[in-house]
C-alpha cells in the first residue's frame, strides 16, 4: 500500500494557498453554468443554498419533474448548517 500523505499534503496547501471565491463570485459562477447546462441537459439544475453558500445539483426526472438526485443531499447541508450553528456557538462563548 502506498502513503500518500506528502501528495495529500500537497494538495492541502495548494487549496490553502488558493484565493477563496467571494458568494457573489460563486453565485455569479452558478447562474453561468445554469444557463450553458440548461440547453443541453435540462434535467440538470444548478443552485447555491443561501445559508451556507454551497453549490447545489439536482438531477430532475424530465416525466414528473420531481428532484431523483441532489448533491450534496438536503441531509448533508442540514448537517453543515447544523455544524455551522454550533461552530458559532463555539465562538461566541469564548467572546463572553
Amino acid at each position: 500500500m502506498r502513503n500518500n500523505s506528502g501528495n495529500n499534503r500537497a494538495k492541502t496547501e495548494a487549496s490553502a494557498s488558493r484565493p477563496k471565491a467571494s458568494e457573489e463570485e460563486i453565485q455569479r459562477a452558478t447562474e453561468d453554468l445554469k444557463q450553458r447546462v440548461q440547453t443541453l441537459a435540462p434535467e440538470l439544475q444548478f443552485s447555491v443554498d443561501k445559508t451556507s453558500g454551497r453549490s447545489i445539483v439536482k438531477f430532475i426526472d424530465r416525466a414528473t419533474q420531481e428532484v431523483v438526485r441532489q448533491f450534496p443531499s438536503e441531509e448533508a447541508l442540514a448537517l453543515t448548517r447544523a455544524m455551522d450553528q454550533f461552530q458559532r456557538g463555539l465562538i461566541l462563548n469564548r467572546k463572553v
